[in-house]
């Protein structure tokens, strides 16, 4: 399951950014070319999107540690 969600997480947004620029692509145009004629600015935001989905999971693993341990009496 853990395998599951950490593919989703990290392959989701890459995969979706590369139809995007596939869709976005001329007929026999290479990616190289389309690059440097594109700015890409429009859905780079895409390839960051695995780094902060991390954070979240992080953030809220360490928030519901937290909330475990500050329960804890002696």
């Amino acid at each position: 399951m853990w395998l599951t969600i950490i593919l989703s997480i990290y392959f989701i947004p890459i995969i979706i950014f590369w139809m995007i620029v596939y869709h976005d692509m001329k007929k026999g145009q290479s990616i190289e070319e389309f690059i440097e004629e594109d700015n890409c600015a429009d859905y780079m935001w895409l390839i960051f999107l695995p780094l902060y989905n991390w954070i979240i999971i992080i953030s809220e693993f360490m928030y519901r540690i937290w909330n475990k341990i500050k329960k804890l009496r002696k």
